[in-house]
């Protein structure tokens, strides 16, 4: 276990001997297939059936910011319920698309496994599941599909946020709300002009009104206010059957979902939603969603394996993840130093341990990282 008050510079001193202790230590959580497959089973045999146990506190100021998640998921099973008990809270709200290719077995074991985790976990309908290819259009409709649901279902929660089965968050909700309330109801859309691929962004016809198309990841954290403009403003739907016209006549994935939250988020004149941003054309705007490296930047990858580009991160890339300002992690392999998995779990849940014990955010946050940002002043 990590020391609970241990600043992060004194706990990624000690990553090489926390690995090996994780691999020593550490069990392997039995798979959700094989547990669930063997015999009927309390909850209570299925939560000792991971090697973390999260204690957590939950202080008025997430009460008063619930969150709505929506989890887009196809393979990993057992890494999505893992991060799903990471993150869950019971004043939260959780959407799951399982993609239409997965396993109707799978599905069934991942929905009994989710009722062991709460009652506020559900799932997209099997006939408004999507196949997901990757770089068409099927990769940011569930997300939207998603927003919507969680909309109908949920009045209360404030932000929404999209997340991959094969991710894992490095703050724990009390510190994602914190940053929140600091970033003062901006939304959280990385965005640049620069590096922009032509050949995705459709002609200026396709459109009733001029509009700067930006790139940007799909990973986003929304207030609900935008949500709802983006799903029922009429320019908003607009510029979501521009992007899918364009990509049916380009006959080829246009990587939509790098281009319409962006776009969304950077023209406040043609869509003025609450928390757009209102930086300069050409200025980058930072997200404080994901941590991801690329293949292409000079972000830390001490793996060195990439799939489509993006880093599998492994244990060396623990100090460099633990000092991160972001709020989840991208991407994890199970095939790549799984312990590295492990030891975000315990990590995590010693800082959930921390807030519990103290009733303080542990002493590795650093709440300015976020209350300094430039975006916090310059949105609608």
């Amino acid at each position: 276990m990590f020391f609970i008050r241990t600043p992060i510079k004194a706990v990624t001193l000690c990553i090489l001997l926390l690995a090996l202790w994780a691999l020593c230590m550490l069990k392997e959580p039995s798979s959700v297939y094989s547990l669930m497959n063997k015999a009927p089973m309390g909850c209570n045999l299925y939560g000792k059936s991971f090697a973390v146990n999260y204690q957590y506190f939950v202080h008025d100021e997430e009460k008063n910011t619930p969150i709505a998640y929506g989890l887009t998921v196809y393979t990993d099973l057992d890494r999505t319920i893992r991060l799903l008990r990471a993150i869950h809270r019971p004043q939260n709200v959780y959407c799951v698309h399982v993609d239409k290719k997965t396993k109707p077995e799978y599905v069934c074991d991942l929905r009994n496994a989710t009722n062991c985790i709460g009652d506020n976990i559900f799932f997209v309908p099997d006939n408004s599941r999507l196949d997901v290819r990757w770089g068409t259009s099927t990769n940011l409709l569930p997300e939207l599909l998603c927003a919507e649901l969680l909309l109908k279902r949920n009045k209360s929660w404030k932000y929404f946020i999209n997340l991959t089965g094969q991710e894992f968050p490095l703050k724990t909700n009390w510190e994602i709300v914190t940053a929140l309330a600091a970033l003062n109801g901006t939304n959280l859309v990385e965005s640049s002009i620069k590096g922009r691929n032509i050949w995705r962004i459709p002609p200026a016809n396709y459109t009733s009104f001029n509009v700067t198309y930006f790139k940007g990841p799909i990973h986003v954290a929304l207030r609900r206010e935008f949500v709802k403009f983006m799903l029922y403003d009429k320019k908003a739907k607009e510029l979501l059957s521009a992007l899918m016209r364009y990509e049916r006549f380009s006959r080829r994935g246009i990587h939509m979902d790098e281009t319409f939250f962006a776009t969304l988020n950077r023209n406040p004149k043609v869509f003025p939603a609450l928390g757009a941003s209102l930086e300069a054309r050409d200025t980058y705007v930072v997200g404080f969603v994901r941590e991801k490296s690329w293949c292409t930047t000079n972000a830390p990858c001490k793996t060195k394996i990439y799939k489509r580009c993006i880093c599998m991160y492994g244990l060396l890339d623990l100090p460099f993840l633990m000092n991160s300002s972001n709020f989840f992690a991208n991407k994890f392999d199970v095939s790549v130093q799984p312990e590295t998995y492990k030891l975000l779990e315990s990590w995590l849940s010693s800082k959930m341990l921390h807030e519990k014990i103290y009733h303080s955010l542990h002493p590795s946050f650093n709440r300015n990282t976020y209350a300094k940002s430039r975006i916090v002043w310059n949105h609608l």
